[in-house]
């Protein structure tokens, strides 16, 4: 019985660096599929997934705050000794617009 495949007549391309071409060799392979093939399936099933939640997204959202504020404060710390007694509150100023932010985003 012959086998009919579905007509692609739209293309997506892009460029890579060869170490990350050669990643993407070995996941298709161990899939044992084409490049090609496993990019097509890994894209197409990313276009199935769920949005993230109003709770997953304030979550992530927290944790790139928390990220963020870390860094600023270890970075003074490292260059100055101390935080100026004012970084605290900027910082915190910031996570709460970030956070006002992810509420009111489309995701949220």
């Amino acid at each position: 019985m012959k086998q009919t495949k579905a007509i692609l007549t739209k293309h997506v391309g892009f460029r890579l660096r060869p170490s990350t071409f050669d990643q993407l060799q070995l996941l298709a392979d161990k899939a044992g599929k084409p490049v090609n093939d496993w990019c097509r399936e890994v894209v197409l099933q990313c276009t199935k997934r769920a949005p993230a939640s109003p709770t997953e997204f304030a979550v992530m959202a927290e944790i790139a705050a928390t990220q963020a504020i870390s860094i600023e404060m270890l970075c003074a710390v490292g260059s100055g000794g101390k935080p100026p007694p004012r970084r605290p509150r900027r910082v915190d100023k910031a996570h709460h617009e970030k956070c006002k932010e992810s509420l009111n985003s489309p995701n949220a």
